[in-house]
């Protein structure tokens, strides 16, 4: 994958990554059924996104792998 590419796909991962996480945090309010379809979306989308990552990207694509989406945030943003 060239590094560009690799670069904008770490980025997707990020904000895909993020959005999930904003909307976990929001699950139990209002307009939690809206949120659903949305919520299937990124799993789908990070999903890909992780089994697109260089086989050198071996503990994002564990974490992705796993769906421990907080741990991969965490790793991409260096907490």
């Amino acid at each position: 994958m060239p590094q560009s590419q690799n670069s904008n796909s770490l980025h997707e991962l990020t904000e895909a990554l993020r959005e999930l996480m904003q909307l976990i945090e929001r699950a139990a309010g209002p307009g939690a059924e809206d949120r659903k379809s949305r919520f299937r979306e990124l799993i789908e989308r990070i999903d890909a996104l992780g089994a697109a990552l260089p086989p050198t990207e071996r503990s994002l694509r564990h974490y992705v792998k796993q769906h421990s989406y907080a741990k991969a945030l965490a790793y991409l943003e260096g907490t």
